[in-house]
């Protein structure tokens, strides 16, 4: 847990941020979430269709 915190909170949170800090963290966790998805999604397809 406190990998994950230091990777994503910076130290000094939430005084240490501006307002858009917390929106901007959870647009990139959820673009690499359903990346992760679209990429593995991605393989099963070609791999069933070849």
């Amino acid at each position: 847990m406190s990998f994950t915190r230091s990777y994503m909170v910076l130290e000094g949170f939430p005084d240490s941020v501006g307002l858009l800090y917390l929106p901007y963290m959870t647009w990139r966790a959820l673009k690499h979430f359903f990346g992760g998805i679209n990429g593995r999604l991605h393989h099963v397809i070609t791999s069933t269709l070849c």
